[in-house]
């Protein structure tokens, strides 16, 4: 095979790797997105037609040559209405506002830029440093998965032992899944402990205090000042003084928290898709954890959690410029942020597994009824599918070609005027629901709605208003689940469930998952139609 049309050329796989799943994905001409193809979407001002390139993606996936570029496009980066200028414009700005958060980032903890990957807390809850840490037994199974030996805290520096491992083992418990997220999620963890006020917080309260010249004590609920409300002009010097101490206080608790995750984002960058020779290099492991560090900084909502690190792994091997992976990951996370967020309750990502739910129940009422027989109702067993989009169920080639489908596939840019109102009416009637979809599919729209992906497009046809709301990659989980339906239907128990799962690691085609899904998105949009237009002539009689 010719080395520039062979996946694993651009993605090389450690000779001493255990780890890995064979690549099935190879770029075929006439199919897969070339170069030459990706050059010709393009008009003398740099706009690219993306109906031209949706087509080939959809069939064929990117060329390893150009993926990154057209990642930046399908995850919205970039609009493709936009000239060469003001795509290089924005490129300069992003990334000096990214380095601008870096460096923030940087003067609040020096190992951020330094070539470091943290591996061990650095300060304790309350903000104090940790002094004199004795180097700590690190679980194998949930955080390295492997033989780390730090060589030093204040250097950073380890080195790896890979050992041989069965990730698709592992599988989350409803429990496990919360526990690991507060642990993992500051946000979330906030809800959970009240956090003493730092040592450096305490210095500046009393520092002002001691500027404004007014005496204080310490009770239960804090300072307690000695002035008198006769003294209007120093008591509101003194309520302004303590807003600025409550500002920095509050931000002494953000650091605080950031600073506490920084060493979980280390835990599992160093064990991030090992098998890589791209990985070997310590830099290109640090400008991961980089990442991962500022994003948790500007997204405190979210901050950091466990899974991040397979959706980020990817940019940074595709992107050369930091700043540019960063901000295709934070496009991917614009996405996905909301399967990140934890409260004390729950975890966001249940919301699509409920979805999942809803599609199998709709699509295939018996095999829903048997998960649900033995307890598996809530599809936490594609907890993992559905939070990390596969990454582990695929070869690292594979999962890039199933991402890049579902992008293309999904694509559905803001900037097309035709589709910024809703084309679905809120009330549908039988015969006025087919009429109005038909007059979106004639006239002037005709060849804009191909600027759409096949999953938009199918929507538009047949779905309702709100079927956007279930994404692509849930119907790609409800695939899998109906082609392994007959050994699915045999499971006594949810292990049994779990093994089948864990069964097709490396077996699955990206393309045929997605053509797959899109079969059982059609087949979902029309039993909904169908309850709701029946829902509705009831109504009518009634």
């Amino acid at each position: 095979m010719d080395r520039m049309n062979d996946p694993d050329y651009y993605y090389k796989l450690r000779l001493d790797s255990t780890e890995a799943i064979a690549t099935r994905f190879r770029p075929k001409v006439g199919r897969t997105l070339s170069e030459k193809r990706w050059r010709d979407a393009f008009d003398q001002n740099g706009c690219v037609d993306m109906s031209k390139v949706l087509i080939r993606i959809q069939k064929g996936g990117v060329h390893p040559l150009i993926r990154g570029e057209v990642w930046e496009f399908l995850l919205g980066c970039f609009n493709p209405n936009s000239s060469n200028a003001e795509r290089a414009a924005l490129r300069k700005s992003r990334r000096q506002q990214y380095f601008k958060m870096k460096s923030e980032c940087q003067t609040m903890d020096s190992a951020v830029g330094s070539g470091e990957v943290l591996i061990l807390p650095r300060i304790n809850e309350d903000g104090s440093p940790v002094e004199n840490e004795p180097q700590r037994e690190i679980d194998e199974e949930n955080h390295l998965n492997g033989n780390m030996e730090p060589v030093g805290m204040d250097s950073g520096s380890f080195h790896t032992e890979p050992q041989d491992e069965n990730i698709s083992d592992f599988v989350y418990s409803a429990k496990q899944v919360h526990t690991d997220y507060m642990v993992h999620n500051p946000a979330a963890k906030r809800h959970s402990t009240d956090h003493e006020e730092s040592v450096q917080s305490q210095e500046r309260i009393a520092a002002v205090n001691g500027e404004l010249a007014v005496g204080y004590e310490e009770d239960s609920g804090g300072m307690i000042e000695t002035a008198t409300m006769d003294d209007g002009e120093l008591l509101d010097a003194l309520q302004a003084k303590r807003r600025e101490v409550n500002a920095m206080f509050v931000q002494d608790k953000k650091v605080i928290q950031w600073r506490l995750v920084l060493h979980q984002v280390g835990l599992d960058v160093v064990r991030t898709d090992r098998a890589l020779q791209f990985y070997e290099k310590p830099e290109h492991l640090a400008k991961l954890w980089d990442i991962l560090a500022v994003y948790a900084w500007i997204d405190p909502d979210i901050g950091y959690c466990q899974g991040m690190s397979d959706l980020c792994s990817p940019m940074v091997v595709l992107f050369s410029n930091e700043a540019d992976a960063f901000w295709c990951f934070e496009r991917l996370m614009n996405r996905l942020r909301e399967n990140f967020r934890c409260t004390e309750h729950s975890v966001g990502v249940q919301k699509q597994l409920a979805n999942l739910g809803s599609v199998i129940h709709a699509v295939d009422p018996k095999l829903h009824q048997h998960l649900d027989d033995l307890g598996g109702g809530n599809y936490i067993f594609a907890f993992r599918m559905v939070m990390v989009l596969f990454r582990r169920e695929f070869s690292f080639a594979d999962s890039l070609y199933l991402w890049e489908m579902i992008w293309a596939l999904e694509y559905s840019p803001q900037a097309i005027d035709s589709f910024q109102e809703p084309i679905i009416p809120k009330r549908i009637g039988r015969c006025g629901f087919r009429q109005e979809i038909k007059s979106a599919f004639t006239g002037k729209k005709q060849k804009a709605i191909y600027k759409l992906g096949k999953f938009q497009r199918q929507i538009l046809k047949y779905g309702l208003a709100n079927a956007h709301s279930i994404p692509l990659v849930v119907f790609c989980a409800a695939g899998i689940f109906e082609s392994q339906r007959a050994r699915l239907q045999e499971a006594p128990g949810i292990d049994d469930i779990v093994k089948v799962l864990n069964d097709i690691t490396g077996k699955l085609d990206a393309k045929k998952a997605c053509k797959e899904a899109l079969k059982i998105h059609k087949k979902y949009l029309l039993k909904a139609n169908k309850t709701v237009e029946e829902s509705m002539m009831d109504t009518t009689h009634h």
